[in-house]
């Protein structure tokens, strides 16, 4: 085969979308990422003054962010994530799931009953791509 290994390939994102991005790992993330010129960034966050704080922070470091209010919990907050990164952006070539979700039971075991916000669920429907596409 011809071409570049996969080792070889440069990757270079120019817009991201990170959840949890206001703080944390998130945050080093966002500001690592967005020391390039031409990357855009976009957080989301749950907390309006980590979120104001955390892009106000990125921008000072010269990084192109923007930001939104956002629960990972709640599905419609995600589809709005996923419209608000589309309008600002044009789309995301990097996609990084940071945000936590407080535990609500022992690690590793499954309720009984689960909460629409509980951590089992969340990561129980999770959409993942199918193999074909």
């Amino acid at each position: 085969t011809s071409g570049p290994k996969s080792s070889e390939r440069d990757y270079s994102p120019r817009s991201v979308a990170i959840t949890g991005g206001a703080t944390g790992i998130g945050f080093a993330l966002a500001k690592r990422l967005g020391s390039r010129r031409d990357v855009r960034i976009a957080i989301g966050e749950p907390r309006p003054d980590r979120l104001e704080a955390g892009v106000a922070q990125l921008r000072a470091a010269g990084v192109n962010a923007r930001g939104l209010v956002m629960d990972v919990t709640d599905p419609a907050q995600m589809e709005r994530f996923a419209e608000f990164v589309w309008a600002e952006q044009g789309a995301a070539d990097l996609l990084i799931n940071n945000a936590g979700v407080p535990r609500t039971s022992p690690p590793m075991s499954r309720p009984s009953t689960p909460s629409a916000a509980s951590p089992w669920r969340c990561a129980k429907n999770i959409p993942t791509p199918s193999p074909s596409a």
